[in-house]
């Protein structure tokens, strides 16, 4: 009677605990995976998405000052391809020293993986030039920013909003 009693209480408490956790389901994270979307990491230019009528909608264009104006000021785009459903960072130096040096770009694809792609750049873009990153694929909900900053000052870091 004992024994019967002590695996009831027993039992009882194993099904509230497997209730109280989802019936042990554990739900695991998803993790950023670059690459499982079509054009994920690629060149925007070789895969003819940059000639795909791209363009970079109304409020997703950014002025930066790279380091208190040493290290050059530019313009920090989104790029968005209606034909690939792709977007990358274009970066424009429009005025510095003598060019705009030692700063990150990034694209981030916040929903539905946190799939990014980073790019330190430290050698001189002269005025009036421009660099852009790779690609991430950006169709229906997905939600994707470009951010840049300084790599003397990365608390500096200045993101488009979310497209």
């Amino acid at each position: 009677m004992i024994m019967a009693r002590c695996l009831r209480l027993l039992l009882s408490v194993l099904v509230t605990l497997s209730m109280m956790v989802g019936f042990g389901q554990v739900a695991h994270p998803v993790n950023a995976y670059v690459g499982q979307y079509p054009y994920d990491a690629t060149d925007p230019s070789g895969t003819g998405c940059s000639n795909s009528s791209t363009y970079t909608p109304n409020g997703y264009t950014l002025y930066y000052d790279i380091w208190n104006g040493y290290n050059g000021y530019g313009a920090l785009e989104l790029r968005w391809s209606p034909t690939c459903y792709t977007v990358w960072a274009k970066f424009t130096c429009i005025n510095a020293n003598s060019e705009c040096v030692q700063y990150h770009l990034q694209v981030y694809r916040v929903n539905p993986d946190g799939g990014q792609l980073n790019g330190d750049y430290t050698s001189g873009l002269p005025i009036g030039q421009h660099v852009y990153t790779l690609q991430l694929y950006d169709a229906g909900s997905f939600r994707t920013k470009v951010c840049i900053w300084s790599l003397y000052l990365p608390a500096n870091e200045a993101c488009t909003p979310l497209w």
